[in-house]
C-alpha cells in the first residue's frame, strides 16, 4: 500500500529541499490525503464499478499518479488564483506564474491514470466474467475440467 510518506517521498517534497518555500511543505498531508481519496473515487467509478479504498487499493502505480494528477492539479488552480506579473524600473517579474507547467504536469499524470485504470479495469472485468459464468461446455465427454 502506497503512504502519504510515500507520495511526499516520490514527489520530494521534504522541508529539507523546499528551500523557497522556507523549509515548508507544498502540499499538506490533508491535502494529499484528499488527492489519494479522489483518485480511489475517480477509479471506482469507472466501469466496472468497484469499492476499493485508499488502505486496499489494488495498484500503487495508479494510486501514485492518480493523487499526483490531483495535486499538479491543485496547484495549477492555485497558481492560476495568484499570478501576479510587475514591473520596477525596468525589470520585469511575476509570483506564481507556473499555471502552464502544473497544467501541462496535471495533463501527464492524468493520461497516464486513465490509461493504466482503463487496462486494469479490463483485467477485472475478463476476470470476473471468466471466473464466474456457467457454461454448459463444464463437462466435455463425462471430464470434469472444474475442480
Amino acid at each position: 500500500m502506497i503512504t502519504l510518506d510515500d507520495i511526499k517521498v516520490y514527489t520530494k517534497d521534504l522541508p529539507a529541499l523546499n528551500v523557497l518555500l522556507n523549509g515548508e511543505d507544498q502540499s499538506s498531508g490533508a491535502l494529499v490525503a484528499l488527492a489519494m481519496r479522489l483518485t480511489v473515487s475517480t477509479f471506482n467509478g469507472s466501469p466496472p464499478v468497484t469499492s476499493y479504498f485508499v488502505e486496499n487499493f489494488p495498484n500503487d502505480a495508479i494510486l501514485l499518479e492518480g493523487t499526483l494528477y490531483h495535486l499538479a492539479n491543485s496547484e495549477a488552480e492555485r497558481q492560476l488564483r495568484n499570478q501576479v506579473n510587475f514591473s520596477a524600473q525596468g525589470m520585469q517579474s511575476a509570483v506564481d506564474d507556473k499555471f502552464q507547467q502544473y497544467q501541462s504536469l496535471a495533463a501527464y499524470y492524468r493520461a497516464s491514470f486513465e490509461q493504466k485504470t482503463q487496462q486494469l479495469k479490463q483485467y477485472i472485468n475478463t476476470e470476473d466474467a471468466w471466473g464466474e459464468n456457467f457454461s454448459p461446455y463444464i463437462a466435455i465427454n463425462d471430464f470434469n475440467f472444474r475442480n
